[in-house]
């Protein structure tokens, strides 16, 4: 079950919110048995982010939490793919965005515990 928290001072519109939505769902298929089915995304927008010490708009954190885990160079595609749709959709900079990967043996959903 992936999750995506996606922080930013940027507001988003609806449209943006769609775009992302669908080309993350694209995009998580690079991790085998992850699909849009079971991605959740959180959308945090309008948030006062500082980043190298300076605040700015211009600023997105993404943190994927996944059960089980991915090859090195699927989280790299994953990883890359991802500063590519932020950079076209909402214009951020490779330089002022960040993303954190996760992975987890034990995942609770659907009211079962998985991994344990």
């Amino acid at each position: 079950m992936p999750y995506l928290s996606i922080t930013t001072g940027v507001a988003l519109s609806p449209e943006q919110r769609e775009a992302i939505s669908r080309e993350m769902a694209q995009l998580i298929t690079v991790i085998p048995g992850k699909s849009v089915s079971n991605l959740i995304i959180g959308f945090h927008d309008k948030v006062s982010m500082v980043a190298a010490g300076q605040e700015g708009a211009q600023i997105l954190f993404m943190d994927l939490k996944l059960y089980g885990t991915a090859e090195a160079d699927q989280k790299k595609k994953f990883i890359e793919g991802s500063y590519e749709i932020f950079q076209r959709i909402l214009g951020i900079p490779a330089e002022r965005a960040y993303i954190a990967l996760a992975e987890y043996p034990v995942f609770g959903a659907r009211g079962m515990a998985l991994g344990v």
